[in-house]
């Protein structure tokens, strides 16, 4: 069983245009992920309250980082 801790976070952004993207080629490549913060993002004004943070598996870090070039630059991540 998958447990949180299992889990590492690779990409942080306040652009829900940008996780939508994400989501899509994730769930496409059947990649497991949540997006931390996600239902909070939408609900709040303060720009630091609304990131949200693709959490992948540990292990999925390297292939996810492969999916996502060019939408993830290196100095978005962690």
């Amino acid at each position: 069983m998958t447990e949180k801790n299992d889990f590492i976070s690779i990409y942080t952004t306040g652009q829900e245009d940008k996780i939508a993207i994400i989501k899509s080629l994730l769930d496409s490549k059947k990649i497991l992920y949540y997006i931390a913060n996600e239902n909070i993002a939408s609900r709040v004004h303060n720009a630091l309250d609304r990131e949200m943070h693709l959490m992948v598996l540990k292990d999925s870090v390297n292939s996810v980082k492969e999916i996502l070039r060019g939408i993830i630059t290196e100095n978005q991540e962690y």
